[in-house]
Formats: structure tokens, C-alpha cells, sequence
């Protein structure tokens, strides 16, 4: 089997890119800058597609297939979140970073445990009442 061009060149052109680089920074930074702004909503399409499918991997990891609230049984896809079962969510965005980081942070850390899917409702009323959704309290 042959080498390619690139893998017996990889160490020159590497640095030539680099050279390229450092030389036309403010010039590549421009580009991209205009490239975002042109392109807002394909990336912003792009970056909403990464989200919803790693919350479909997260959710079907922790309910076993059922993608449903597991206090209530909600199974509205939009109304599902994650929950931190020991209530220390605050302290763990601290961590990792608010937002949808913690659906790609489950899956690039192999789905630990501590974690399950409720509603935003179930979420919500445990944070409100000691750690226990109020569904569990009649």
C-alpha cells in the first residue's frame, strides 16, 4: 500500500499551514467572522440538530427507551429534562457549564449514574420542595 502525499508530508505541511496561519491571522479571523454572520441561521440550525440528538441518546439511555418523565410519565419530548437525582445540579453546572453542556457532557462521560429524565414540571417542584417532587408527597 502506497503512502499518501499528506502522511509522507504531514511534519512540512503542518508547519506551512502554521506559517500561513500566523502571517494571515487577522485576515482568517475576518473571514470567519463574516462567514458566522452570513451563515447565522445554518449554524444556528446546524448547532439546534447536535442538541436534539444528544438529548434523544441521553434520554433513551436513562429511561430505557420510554423517553418519559420518569416521576409523572410525561412524555412530551419538549417538556423532558435532565434531573440530578442527589439534588446537586447547581453545583455540577458550576463544573461543566449551563445550558445543553450537560447532555454532551453525559455522553462523553458514558451516561453516569446520578442522573434521571423528568418533566420540567416534576424537575421544578422537587427543586421547590426539599428534593421530592410534590407528586410523591400525596
Amino acid at each position: 500500500m502506497s503512502e499518501t502525499y499528506y502522511s509522507r508530508n504531514k511534519d512540512k505541511i503542518d508547519k506551512k499551514h502554521k506559517e500561513y496561519y500566523e502571517k494571515n491571522k487577522e485576515k482568517i479571523r475576518e473571514y470567519q467572522r463574516n462567514y458566522v454572520k452570513r451563515n447565522k441561521n445554518k449554524i444556528n440550525k446546524q448547532i439546534n440538530e447536535k442538541i436534539k440528538e444528544k438529548k434523544i441518546l441521553v434520554f433513551n439511555h436513562y429511561t430505557n427507551g420510554k423517553n418519559q418523565c420518569q416521576c409523572c410519565g410525561e412524555n412530551e419530548f419538549l417538556f423532558l429534562s435532565i434531573d440530578h437525582i442527589d439534588n446537586n445540579g447547581a453545583e455540577h453546572r458550576r463544573e461543566i457549564g449551563k445550558g445543553y453542556s450537560i447532555y454532551f457532557w453525559l455522553v462523553e462521560n458514558d451516561f453516569p449514574e446520578g442522573f434521571q429524565v423528568y418533566c420540567m414540571n416534576c424537575n421544578w417542584g422537587k427543586a421547590r420542595n426539599g428534593g421530592i417532587c410534590p407528586h410523591n408527597n400525596k
